[in-house]
């Protein structure tokens, strides 16, 4: 059996070598990807931090929570973030309303700052839905004949 020649070998092993280093390019690339993929991940999830927090702020404020400018402290918010009121009496056919911005920010893992800022007019009059429990001796007297068993029936609803 003959043995292959040099020249023969001298190409495989240049064939190998284009292979390895194609093969390193794609791991490169990869490697590229799953970095940036990584902070697009991290800068997402802050932001949807400072979303999130913005959101149940403004909830709050809509639902009663008296408004005041300035930072705020909120327990039930992430760690990271730090949120801010900022207010304004409403102008033209917002009169009487008050434009509240609450902003968030939270900083990423990746080092970026991410602020989320929302704003909306809100009632300030209004001390939002405040339940108020209906029974049987504020809706209809007792001797009232057929209205106390209508009340009597709807004891524990909620009013707004």
């Amino acid at each position: 059996m003959p043995l292959p020649s040099v020249r023969k070998r001298g190409v495989f092993v240049l064939e190998a070598a284009v292979a390895l280093a194609v093969i390193g390019l794609v791991l490169l690339a990869a490697s590229t990807l799953l970095v940036s993929y990584r902070k697009a991940h991290d800068h997402f999830m802050a932001r949807r931090a400072a979303q999130l927090a913005a959101e149940g702020q403004m909830e709050r404020f809509r639902a009663g929570q008296p408004i005041n400018d300035g930072p705020i402290q909120n327990p039930e918010a992430a760690p990271r973030v730090e949120m801010r009121v900022a207010s304004s009496p409403g102008a033209g056919d917002w009169r009487g309303l008050r434009r509240v911005t609450v902003t968030a920010a939270v900083s990423a893992r990746h080092g970026r700052r991410v602020v989320y800022a929302l704003s909306a007019y809100v009632d300030p009059a209004s001390s939002g839905p405040t339940p108020s429990r209906v029974t049987s001796g504020s809706r209809a007297s007792k001797s009232g004949g057929g209205s106390s068993a209508a009340a009597d029936a709807r004891e524990g609803e909620f009013r707004p």
